[in-house]
């Protein structure tokens, strides 16, 4: 780029100069969106919550935007909650990105209870244990059989429950 000066009808030798662009500052990020979603936004209990595809786009105080993917979050100091690898629970209802203190608009996760299925359990003496995980139980063929759920018990006599 160069510069001419011009003074009452007469104009300087072009000059050369260098315009230097403010470059992008994460310290300075002042607005934090997720511009596309993970590739997987539903989930089943228990499974584990999975970054890939996500990318969050940054803008810094001079309005200079940074576009980063999910391989590059770490790079930026971007914290998604839920965080990558953790373990999904029925109480995560959304997904947001972090940096600096400044938080994205929240992101809808969907969230599918677990389904225990118990199975083919026949017996007049022989309690049946279930873990208190929270989950759903679906029983399938259960037929004279005690049930032990989450402290309670369930008294089945003679008859499937379904």
């Amino acid at each position: 780029t160069s510069l001419t000066a011009t003074v009452n009808s007469v104009t300087s030798a072009p000059k050369t100069i260098t315009v230097n662009e403010i470059p992008f500052n994460i310290n300075t990020v002042n607005k934090v969106e997720i511009i596309n979603d993970p590739t997987k936004m539903t989930y089943t209990e228990q499974e584990t919550f999975d970054a890939t595809g996500i990318v969050v786009k940054l803008t810094d105080a001079n309005g200079k935007v940074k576009e980063v993917s999910a391989n590059e979050l770490s790079t930026y100091n971007i914290t998604l909650s839920p965080a990558s690898n953790s373990v999904i629970t029925t109480s995560t209802t959304s997904l947001t990105a972090t940096v600096n203190s400044v938080t994205s608009a929240p992101k809808t996760i969907t969230i599918k209870a677990k389904v225990v299925v118990v199975e083919n359990k026949v017996s007049k003496s022989e309690p049946v244990k279930l873990p208190s995980t929270g989950a759903n139980y679906k029983f399938i063929n259960i037929v004279g059989a005690i049930l032990f759920i989450a402290g309670c018990t369930l008294f089945n006599r003679k008859r499937n429950i379904k």
